[in-house]
């Protein structure tokens, strides 16, 4: 980390996530020899992707207790959610709306908010990324996992 907040290690989970996400989507980006337009939608999407939960993450992130029905139905909403806040500020680049709204999906139709099996490959590697930084970040009711273990499990 470039800065350090030990008082508050949880609080600022949803923040630091997403700068975390936005930075392996780079990496990913120019492995993949994307151009600098198609990154820049990536990273933006990255950004923005939970934006309705921001404060709810942190929050969870340092809860002793198993997640609530409340905090379940925000976490099923935020991608419609994000995507709507996105829309209201006036964001109108379909790839990085695609992306923010399908970053829960998955191609067995599985995922949420709209059980989506045709995804942008934006919101396949927003996924990948997301669930990546997720598993190998430490929350109070379990650790983090190794990178390693974390990818064994993502593929």
């Amino acid at each position: 980390r470039c800065v350090r907040q030990e008082q508050a290690k949880t609080f600022y989970y949803g923040y630091a996530h997403v700068l975390h996400c936005a930075m392996l989507c780079i990496l990913l980006s120019r492995y993949l020899t994307w151009p600098k337009e198609r990154t820049n939608k990536m990273v933006k999407a990255a950004l923005t992707m939970n934006l309705s939960i921001m404060d709810l993450q942190g929050q969870m992130a340092g809860q002793d207790f198993p997640m609530r029905d409340k905090q379940r139905l925000q976490i099923s909403e935020h991608p419609q959610r994000a995507h709507d806040q996105l829309v209201a500020a006036g964001v109108a680049d379909h790839d990085w709306l695609t992306a923010v709204i399908q970053h829960h999906e998955r191609p067995d139709g599985t995922g949420y908010p709209m059980k989506e099996t045709k995804l942008s490959e934006l919101a396949s590697i927003l996924r990948l990324a997301d669930v990546f930084m997720a598993k190998i970040s430490p929350r109070a009711l379990r650790p983090a996992l190794s990178a390693q273990e974390a990818a064994r499990q993502l593929f």
